[in-house]
């Protein structure tokens, strides 16, 4: 498999789109099993309203989900929507792309991220993060383990988000290597 593109591999692929506008931020999720967005209206400081969009949801156990997120950031100050933490309480993917469209409110240009994780390749998953096509993050798991990068190994994806957490802007990455057996 040397030089093998993480493009062709299969895996499970997700886009979310941020598009931000004067008065208002559109965020969009989609991979295989969701299709949804969210639309925070504001006024520079408050969110004025705020309209989930439900296209396509693997689960019927969150009929009061769209409530729910109005509640949880309706009439917030944009500031603190970030900060939440009534996340259990929400849709995890609307709680999401609210807080990204509430981060990225003074964007002057739509912004897209995908996220790839691969079906196992010799054993290993190749998982990546891209916004606007350029590599941000890259990580090999093995047997449920981080392998790379280096500072990370040894870890669980479930373990990550501490260290997700004291991640400040974007990172620069080295490029990957080709995928192969051996790396």
């Amino acid at each position: 498999m040397t030089g093998t593109s993480i493009d062709t591999l299969p895996a499970y692929r997700r886009r979310i789109r941020i598009e931000p506008a004067e008065g208002a931020v559109l965020a969009m999720l989609e991979d295989d099993v969701h299709c949804m967005a969210v639309i925070l209206r504001h006024d520079g400081r408050t969110v004025l309203a705020v309209e989930p969009d439900t296209q396509r949801m693997p689960w019927n156990t969150c009929p009061g989900a769209a409530a729910q997120l109005v509640a949880t950031f309706q009439g917030q100050p944009l500031a603190d929507v970030t900060a939440r933490r009534e996340k259990k309480a929400n849709c995890t993917h609307l709680h999401d792309l609210a807080v990204l469209a509430a981060a990225h409110f003074r964007d002057a240009a739509a912004v897209t991220y995908d996220i790839v994780a691969t079906d196992p390749v010799a054993g290993k998953r190749y998982l990546e993060i891209r916004r606007d096509g350029r590599l941000i993050h890259h990580w090999i798991e093995q047997a449920g383990v981080l392998v790379e990068p280096p500072q990370i190994a040894g870890m669980t994806l479930i373990a990550l988000r501490d260290w997700i957490g004291s991640l400040h802007g974007i990172e620069q990455v080295e490029p990957c290597r080709p995928l192969s057996p051996e790396n």
